[in-house]
């Protein structure tokens, strides 16, 4: 997994990782203007933009990346078949990412981690409240695909979470919002919901100030 690395400011030790992950048929690179927004914001973290790990099958030969596969009609199934794969993987580049930090000090706790998600890079970061407790996650415009009983549980209850979603949304259907706050709940997990109104399948302005001004709480 090709990660690129952007420090906030010049400093010995960060306090923080915050990870961006991009949506179905983009790059790590794209959300560079995020970034740009948020380092004078978040001036205490390393920001982390991976590309994620395989081409996209709707951008082959244009260098778009893709988390997993996604079918047309985007059925439950799928999606969590493919999350049980990329969710998995993701979090064993993380335990990888905050042990790699000599240059900044000691290994980054999980606690100190917060990761943001745009679409399908959502649903990734939805996903990673079955694996660890992290400071913040912040998924933009997606969908939670909750895991099927019986495992459909977390032991890691103490994640924080801002939901997201413009309710101009006609790819990923703003009511995927609500869905998502009502299932968190039931599992016991901290939850704020957001709304962009007037926007579509994007990350606005706003939203993105909700997201770090949630980060720095």
């Amino acid at each position: 997994m090709k990660i690129d690395r952007y420090k906030s400011k010049k400093f010995e030790k960060a306090k923080r990782i915050v990870i961006i992950l991009h949506g179905y048929g983009a790059s790590g690179t794209d959300f560079l203007p995020l970034y740009n927004y948020m380092k004078t914001a978040i001036d205490d973290a390393v920001f982390l933009l991976p590309d994620a790990p395989h081409p996209c099958d709707q951008t082959a030969g244009f260098g778009g990346r893709q988390w997993f596969h996604l079918d047309e009609d985007m059925s439950y199934k799928n999606i969590r078949d493919g999350l049980d794969t990329s969710g998995k993987e993701l979090f064993e580049n993380i335990v990888i990412m905050r042990e790699s930090f000599e240059e900044y000090g000691d290994s980054i706790p999980f606690e100190n981690i917060a990761i943001m998600g745009f679409s399908q890079g959502a649903m990734l970061a939805f996903e990673m409240i079955y694996y660890a407790n992290f400071s913040h996650i912040i998924p933009y415009s997606g969908l939670f695909a909750v895991k099927p009983r019986p495992h459909d549980r977390t032991e890691y209850t103490n994640n924080k979470i801002l939901i997201v979603h413009g309710d101009d949304d006609v790819n990923v259907p703003y009511s995927n919002m609500k869905h998502a706050s009502k299932n968190l709940s039931e599992m016991g997990v901290y939850n704020e919901m957001y709304t962009c109104h007037n926007i579509g399948h994007s990350i606005s302005e706003d939203g993105l100030k909700h997201g770090v001004q949630f980060i720095l709480k």
